[in-house]
């Protein structure tokens, strides 16, 4: 009853612009003066509707270390030409609510691969933020996969995979510091994409004292499928699947952040 209250307020205009100026002026305060202008031009592109490249929006971090926390580029060398799939942790603190970890990521990836990250995204129409990022998701030709139209997602996946597009999936779902159990459909779909011929990489993110850490790690397709072998169902296969993604990711992070994967002592 609640949701479909705010929906329905949402569909004034006025209403919603006033929420998404808002949210904006909420972003942009979390950022050091001297991001701010390339934040704005950011924003502005969005607004506008332009197809735009989260790699290329580094400078809005200029005031925090992007480069002193980055791990694991090296696990990259090997795949410049190759499509992937990184899966990441879903951190909601930092810059952007959490958001830094978009453009931060695609950056390293654009140096590394020369290739640009299509989001795969779930959203909510009745969370404020969404306003925004949902318009962001179509400047950055991201790919919804908790869409009221599931035969619409499995499309575009299945386009995005056949045209050997790399892609970024956040098991977890909804972020948070510590780490959630990954969604059992995250499974299904990393082994959709190993099988495929994708490289599987992880990226291990937090942000602590103005410094973001990322932690890149690559996944061997053999041990995807050896993860999957003790289940009793598919359902089973796919959960152990992305658990056993979920552990990588967990031993890069700190044992206070690792969550439901607090088990992971590597």
């Amino acid at each position: 009853m609640k949701k479909q209250w705010v929906q329905n307020l949402l569909q004034e205009d006025r209403v919603r612009e006033i929420f998404e100026d808002w949210t904006i002026l909420m972003l942009r305060q979390g950022l050091k003066p001297e991001g701010k202008a390339r934040f704005d031009d950011f924003v502005n592109s969005i607004q506008k509707g332009e197809q735009i490249a989260l790699s290329s929006y580094i400078d809005m971090f200029i005031g925090f270390d992007f480069k002193s926390g980055i791990r694991g580029l090296e696990n990259l060398v090997s795949l410049k030409g190759k499509p992937i799939l990184l899966v990441a942790n879903h951190p909601n603190n930092g810059p952007l609510a959490g958001d830094w970890k978009n453009i931060v990521i695609s950056y390293y990836i654009q140096q590394e691969l020369k290739q640009e990250l299509r989001d795969l995204h779930g959203y909510d129409p009745t969370t404020i933020r969404d306003l925004f990022r949902m318009k962001g998701q179509k400047s950055t030709n991201s790919i919804p996969v908790r869409d009221p139209d599931p035969q619409r997602s499995a499309l575009l996946l299945r386009q995005a995979i056949k045209n050997r597009d790399s892609m970024r999936l956040y098991p977890e779902g909804d972020g948070d510091i510590s780490l959630r159990r990954g969604l059992t459909n995250a499974g299904r779909l990393i082994a959709i994409c190993a099988r495929n011929g994708m490289a599987i990489v992880t990226a291990s993110a937090r942000f602590q004292k103005d410094i973001f850490f990322v932690a890149f790690d690559r996944l061997d397709n053999e041990d995807i499928e050896r993860s999957a072998q003790d289940g009793n169902d598919k359902y089973d296969k796919w959960q152990n699947i992305t658990d056993y993604t979920m552990g990588v990711i967990a031993k890069h992070l700190p044992a206070n952040h690792r969550g439901y994967y607090s088990y992971i002592t590597t």
